[in-house]
């Protein structure tokens, strides 16, 4: 791994498929197949994923197959969540605050497990991948006061200018949202980059690259290859070379 210490906080694969792909029946015969490796529950609304359309990001049409609610499951130590719906199927590694940066497996490891759970839900309904929505995102969070004194200095260590300072002591917070098309997924990509405090009152930045697309002459893998080496390129674009190499 490149960097072994990137502050990694979340990796995401998704796949939200264009028909409702399981009924409610099958939906928690699915969810009951997993009670063991993920044995904590609980039930939400369902998801409602965004498409960009022009300037504007809206809920995709596809989503009137989500049905009424979604299952989330949890395995005991909180670092996998398993999110289903009737047309959805999202696995999630999570680093928490206070685990020290560094725990990340890595992408390949993320990415069999999510192989493993499609093969295990394959055994009741069709989940071919085919006209697909398909999501690969990365979350980081930045431990920001132990490099800079105020987060108007973030220009420093990320290629993100803030506006002017309007007072002495400059800005403690940042909130930021970018879309994008990327025809080289298929589909857009988004990007935030915001504070937050962790469970143990620190103050970090909070950066998410999402990516969603779809690309019909490539497969599940292929589009997975693709969009991972964009994520690499954007975390290199947005952290500086000097922080970049602390992680390494």
């Amino acid at each position: 791994m490149k960097y072994s210490k990137a502050p990694v906080s979340e990796v995401i694969l998704g796949i939200t498929y264009k028909v409702n792909k399981m009924p409610v029946d099958k939906l928690f015969q699915i969810s009951s197949m997993f009670s063991m490796e993920f044995p904590i529950v609980e039930i939400c609304a369902p998801m409602v994923l965004e498409e960009l359309n022009g300037y504007r990001l809206q809920p995709m049409v596809a989503d009137i197959g989500a049905g009424p609610f979604l299952v989330r499951r949890r395995t005991n130590n909180t670092k996998w969540l398993l999110q289903i719906q009737s047309n959805k199927i999202y696995l999630n590694w999570i680093r928490k605050d206070d685990e020290p940066v560094g725990a990340y497996i890595g992408f390949s490891e993320v990415k069999e497990f999510f192989a493993a759970v499609l093969e295990k839900i394959s055994g009741v309904v069709d989940v071919k991948m085919d006209h697909s929505l398909y999501e690969l995102s990365y979350h980081d969070r930045v431990e920001w006061q132990d490099i800079i004194s105020d987060i108007s200095k973030i220009n420093t260590i990320m290629n993100v200018e803030p506006p002017p300072k309007f007072s002495t002591e400059g800005y403690n917070n940042l909130f930021s949202r970018y879309t994008y098309p990327a025809s080289d997924i298929g589909g857009y990509g988004l990007l935030g980059v915001n504070t937050d405090t962790s469970v143990s009152k620190k103050q970090v930045i909070r950066f998410e690259s999402n990516l969603r697309g779809l690309i019909p002459q490539k497969t599940f893998d292929e589009w997975m290859a693709i969009a991972h080496q964009k994520q690499l390129l954007i975390f290199e674009s947005c952290f500086n070379e000097k922080l970049r190499d602390s992680w390494k």
